[in-house]
């Protein structure tokens, strides 16, 4: 099970081809894909910035029509493990709530490039640029 950041959808706007080979994995249904609502915050609030809103819109789509991929909410318990995560490694409320709707989902990886998602609980974190 794996947890995507919004980096990996600026990745694919940005035609970087080893995260298009990883989209492809993603959407091949082979393994359980989580992307927390807050993702889809960020990534539509920097492509409307962008004047791109067509590509939010059709990964939104995307993300809510392929059974593999499941969007995480955030609820109390996720809140109270964010708390924890944010004091404990200095962590940015979002990207703590992020991390902690995964946590709350067992997921085994985080494809991130936010040098704030830390590697927590023996959660291992894939950054973008390796895949470059």
């Amino acid at each position: 099970m794996i947890g995507l950041d919004s980096w990996l959808f600026f990745e694919l706007k940005n035609k970087n081809e080893k995260a298009i080979d990883f989209w492809r994995f993603v959407i091949s249904g082979k393994t359980k894909i989580f992307v927390s609502v807050l993702v889809l915050y960020e990534l539509g609030l920097h492509m409307f910035r962008r004047g791109e809103s067509r590509f939010y819109t059709e990964m939104k789509q995307i993300i809510l029509n392929t059974p593999n991929i499941h969007v995480v909410d955030i609820n109390a318990e996720i809140t109270e493990r964010a708390l924890k995560l944010s004091h404990t490694y200095n962590m940015p409320a979002v990207d703590s709530l992020i991390v902690a709707s995964y946590l709350s989902k067992k997921c085994e990886s985080i494809i991130t490039n936010d040098k704030h998602m830390v590697n927590l609980a023996g959660k291992k974190v894939i950054k973008i640029k390796s895949l470059k």
